[in-house]
């Protein structure tokens, strides 16, 4: 903990100085949780001479047109370097168009074979479809670069998303090793304790004590929650997320869901609203809404056990027959 504060103390005195301040600076500043001067760092960088540091800039103030057109600039020269697509590619990828996120990832190993970044870039893109060929790239990640913390966090994300608990805890633990702010590793732990029943306290100490205000951590844990048919505890640690760090849409559209999972109403859709009028639009958040939306045309029967949804037209012949076979399915 010690040695964090003397971190965050350093890299707030290089901040200070505009002209030494850089992307990396920028970003570790957001992550230790500083962000009033993390948002003064990337207001620095918008004014570069540079466009691929103006492109990071507006990414970390969430202007992410104005990111993309500077990407775009950034990239245009034959000689520029393959880590402007990779990192272009990373923003497309978190305002969902993961096709164009995808095709520069290879660009960029067309640029330079042996780039741990653009494998990692590929990997985190493909195992949003669960593709196969995740394991594959993250696996040639860590060959070219073994300290790549992310690969190792990835992969102990995708181990416990498996239930494959020794093999996250080992990846987190690679990860933690490699860079003792590895807060998603961190949250890998928590969620292993909570899966097993067990306090994960600890671990959220840890987190905090890094950065107090990292929702992602609780939703990472939601997910995994989620992952392992605990609704109504992902609905519990996507509000703690929300609580945290109230701005986390992606959060919001996650907790919107899972109580629609729990044949909720309302609370959705105000929760999925939010995040798709704060720019929060991937396809689960703009499919649900619709699918809220056509609620009008459905009937809701519920009773002690289940709730079924069921077109008007449809409703009265076949919810004692649907009814009876979820009570058959619970029972067994």
């Amino acid at each position: 903990m010690k040695i964090v504060a003397i971190f965050a103390a350093l890299l707030l005195t290089v901040v200070a100085s505009a002209r030494a301040a850089g992307p990396a600076d920028c970003w570790s500043l957001q992550k230790h949780g500083h962000q009033a001067e993390a948002r003064s760092c990337f207001e620095v960088l918008t004014r570069s001479g540079d466009a691929y540091v103006r492109a990071e800039g507006f990414w970390g103030l969430e202007e992410w047109q104005q990111s993309n057109e500077q990407f775009r600039l950034a990239t245009q020269a034959a000689n520029s370097k393959a880590l402007y697509k990779v990192r272009w590619g990373m923003l497309l990828h978190e305002r969902f168009n993961d096709a164009e996120a995808a095709d520069l990832f290879r660009e960029a190993l067309e640029k330079e074979p042996t780039n741990a970044q653009a494998y990692l870039g590929l990997a985190v893109v493909s195992a949003g479809v669960f593709d196969p060929k995740t394991t594959e790239y993250l696996a040639k990640a860590v060959q070219l670069d073994p300290k790549l913390a992310a690969a190792h966090e990835l992969s102990a994300d995708l181990a416990l998303a498996n239930d494959d608990r020794e093999a996250a805890a080992a990846a987190a633990d690679k990860a933690i090793a490699i860079g003792d702010d590895a807060l998603d590793a961190m949250a890998t732990h928590a969620a292993i304790e909570l899966i097993a029943d067990r306090s994960p306290d600890a671990w959220f100490a840890k987190i905090t004590a890094i950065n107090p205000h990292y929702g992602e951590a609780y939703a990472s844990v939601a997910r995994q929650l989620e992952l392992h048919y605990r609704y109504e505890d992902a609905v519990t640690y996507y509000r703690k997320a929300i609580e945290i760090e109230p701005h986390l849409w992606a959060a919001h559209s996650a907790l919107g869901i899972d109580l629609m999972r729990l044949g909720k109403e309302d609370e959705p859709y105000k929760e999925l609203e939010v995040s798709y009028k704060n720019g929060y639009r991937d396809a689960a958040t703009v499919n649900s809404l619709r699918l809220l939306d056509s609620y009008k045309n459905f009937e809701t029967v519920r009773d002690a056990s289940t709730i079924l949804r069921l077109n008007k037209s449809e409703a009265a012949p076949l919810h004692p027959y649907l009814q009876a076979e979820l009570h058959t399915i619970l029972a067994t």
